[in-house]
């Protein structure tokens, strides 16, 4: 599935909700939402950069985005700062995995997570490929040994990560997706200024979704590192608009078995 966002809203206002507080304007750090009159005004609407603190910082949900629910309040019963400890401290880079494909509930939940994620300067830029079926990572993987080992030998003899990936490939190994059931990959437009940043802020809320949903990750650099770079035709491979570059990428899925103890 590919997965980004949409990103442009309208910003509506029930006067007669709103009891008045300031706290719209008081949030919009580019001067959007204004009050006139003790109510709030929204112009320059163009100029808005959708990060929704408005929304968000009402008391009575009396201002709303297109397709945002402004009943939803904020959830109680946050998880502890040790809960939190305890999850970043058992976090481990997993390289053994079952075939098991991952649920529907829980790639639901790994989306909104990514959702969820940051950007710099609110740019929202950002797509998400995530391989969820074992037919879609079995032919990424026939498709990735496929156009490495045509690389010519020179250029393999002068890239040592290159060289080591090509070698594990000829003899039958799996050296990017580790036998993997799950692939995600992120990748930016042509006009971000911090997209190759983004996508690492979007993977590591990905992670730690994952990792409290019980499954495997591993950081995988060869992606960006190897295979974009010797296969130019990937993003068009994953559905990408042309000009998108390909950021990082994440293995995950199921854990073959789970670790006693937290790793240093």
């Amino acid at each position: 599935m590919i997965f980004w966002y949409n990103c442009r809203m309208n910003i509506s206002i029930n006067t007669e909700r709103c009891i008045g507080c300031g706290r719209c304007a008081q949030v919009c750090s580019l001067g959007v939402v204004t009050m006139k009159e003790g109510k709030p005004i929204v112009s320059n609407l163009q100029k808005c950069m959708q990060c929704h603190h408005c929304y968000a910082a009402c008391p009575v949900g009396a201002l709303s985005y297109d397709e945002l629910d402004v009943g939803k309040t904020m959830p109680k019963g946050l998880p502890s700062a040790d809960d939190i400890l305890n999850l970043l401290e058992h976090r481990y880079s997993c390289r053994e995995y079952t075939s098991k494909i991952a649920s529907k509930e829980q790639l639901s939940y790994l989306e909104r997570a990514l959702d969820m994620a940051p950007t710099g300067c609110n740019a929202r830029d950002t797509r998400y490929i995530i391989l969820d079926s074992e037919a879609k990572v079995a032919d990424f993987r026939k498709q990735v040994a496929e156009n490495l080992l045509k690389i010519d030998p020179e250029i393999v003899k002068a890239e040592p990560f290159l060289r080591t990936i090509t070698i594990m490939l000829k003899r039958g190994m799996d050296p990017i997706l580790r036998g993997a059931p799950h692939i995600v990959i992120s990748a930016y437009g042509p006009n971000s200024a911090t997209g190759e940043i983004d996508c690492v802020i979007g993977l590591s809320h990905f992670e730690m979704m994952a990792q409290a949903l019980g499954l495997g990750t591993c950081w995988c650099g060869f992606v960006p590192l190897v295979v974009a770079k010797h296969w130019k035709e990937l993003p068009s491979y994953l559905g990408l608009s042309e000009g998108y570059t390909i950021g990082y990428s994440m293995l995950f899925g199921e854990k073959a078995f789970d670790y006693a103890r937290p790793v240093r």
